[in-house]
């Protein structure tokens, strides 16, 4: 998944994979509140960000989806901190398959 500025927003580009389907996401991402976007009409929500702003954790509030994402290769101690952040905000951490 790619984030990039784009006016006052942000555009996105990039793939997930949702109980083994992949579905391509493209299009801009409207910023709508700290750490809250709109794409496609589903909010996503910044749930962590590690000190570095080095990895992400992104996850919709209905719990459809969540991501990890890094600047490079994860390293497992930002790993296990990003799969925490989903457990303890109620999603299914085990469900996380690296793409």
């Amino acid at each position: 998944m790619r984030l990039e500025p784009a006016g006052a927003g942000l555009r996105v580009a990039g793939s997930l994979c949702l109980n083994g389907t992949v579905e391509k996401q493209r299009g801009r991402a409207e910023v709508t509140g700290p750490g809250r976007l709109t794409i496609g009409g589903e909010e996503w929500w910044v749930l962590w960000v590690d000190s570095g702003y080095r990895t992400m954790a992104i996850g919709t509030p209905s719990g459809r989806f969540g991501m990890i994402l890094d600047r490079g290769v994860i390293p497992q101690d930002r790993l296990d901190a990003a799969r925490e952040i989903f457990d303890f905000n109620g999603y299914n951490a085990g469900s996380l398959l690296p793409f």
